[in-house]
């Protein structure tokens, strides 16, 4: 009688984790994953970045930067992301020259009141991106 029980709790402490996940007996918790996973990133993009916070008319959201190979290079543009989650305007950029190396830069960022800066090291050169509200971001190289 001790042995049924075992081998019932066993069991039941087997399938837990897949029943909890939603996943309907006799499929396995793995497929459950996979089937509610979120859309996949486009296997052109190779660098994404959030800027930091933004706020106008009456909206609010953050901005990212994203680059994307294109042709044997990197091209990139910010995107501006409102709190619902919709892309709200996206902005290409103007890769200064010597930035070829920017998706893998050493990245850090400052968050201010009006705009984020955005600072990417390439180990020869330090560029800045600076972010304010939809449709305003300026590109360059950082003056140290």
């Amino acid at each position: 009688m001790i042995r049924p029980i075992a081998f019932t709790a066993a069991l039941m402490c087997l399938t837990a984790p897949a029943l909890a996940q939603g996943a309907l007996p006799g499929q396995s918790a793995q497929f459950v994953r996979v089937q509610n996973a979120a859309p996949a990133i486009g296997p052109d993009v190779v660098l994404v970045r959030v800027a930091g916070p933004w706020e106008a008319g009456g909206q609010r959201g953050f901005s990212r930067l994203v680059g994307t190979a294109t042709a044997g290079s990197v091209a990139l543009s910010v995107e501006w992301v409102s709190d619902a989650g919709a892309v709200v305007q996206t902005m290409p950029l103007t890769s200064p020259q010597g930035s070829q190396t920017l998706p893998l830069a050493r990245m850090r960022g400052e968050t201010g009141p009006e705009d984020s800066a955005l600072y990417l090291d390439t180990g020869d050169d330090t560029f800045v991106l600076i972010v304010g509200a939809p449709g305003q971001a300026k590109f360059g190289s950082a003056s140290n």
